[in-house]
């Protein structure tokens, strides 16, 4: 535990001395600073992960550098594909979620009082549904029930794979800034119209 935070120190140091792509950091780092209250395990690309207090002596690993979303087309609100690619010049908040997933559920709301909060801003927060196509129906009236969020279909888990790296929880929220670029990622559930979620955004608004 003790050679892990000495590592994380390390690099900590070399990314704050201007070394970013010598050693893999990301310009992105600045973004550790949001890890409080429910963003205090924040993934931020090139950067060490941190450390969590439920297993203090578990590996920490550095994530890769930062990655665009998967290239991939979803179904739109109106039926039609879209890609998140094709949404570059905003800041999205991208929420992988399922009706089977009960976490999901519970943090829903959350993501639509954060869209309401930035209505007329540059920020989407795009919640996309993981089901198979059997239970679109289902989905799509539960989201209904949060509002202004829209209803956006991957048609099963396999697009959780397609981002660098792959998301293998449910729920994982994905944040992209202007650039097109992932800056951050949460896997759980948060309260994404807290104070830690807003400070993120606003910060983005301004890169």
């Amino acid at each position: 535990m003790q050679n892990v935070r000495k590592l994380r120190l390390s690099v900590a140091v070399l990314c704050g001395a201007g070394l970013l792509y010598a050693i893999g950091c990301s310009p992105s780092t600045g973004m550790t600073k949001y890890r409080k209250g429910d963003l205090a395990l924040l993934k931020v690309p090139g950067v060490m992960n941190p450390v969590n207090p439920k297993y203090p002596e578990a590996p920490v690993a550095m994530e890769p550098p930062a990655a665009p979303p998967p290239d991939v087309a979803l179904t739109g609100p109106d039926g039609n594909p879209v890609k998140l690619t094709d949404l570059k010049g905003k800041v999205l908040v991208v929420n992988l979620w399922a009706t089977w997933c009960l976490p999901c559920r519970t943090e829903m709301p959350t993501l639509a009082a954060l869209q309401k909060a930035y209505e007329g801003k540059d920020v989407m927060v795009i919640a996309v549904n993981s089901d198979v196509p059997a239970d679109l129906e289902k989905a799509r009236a539960q989201l209904a029930g949060t509002p202004p969020l829209k209803f956006y279909s991957a048609g099963g888990i396999d697009y959780a794979f397609k981002f660098q790296p792959g998301a293998t929880n449910f729920p994982t929220t994905f944040f992209y800034g202007k650039d097109g670029m992932e800056v951050a990622r949460l896997e759980g559930p948060a309260d994404w119209n807290g104070r830690e979620a807003h400070a993120l955004i606003d910060a983005l608004l301004k890169g």
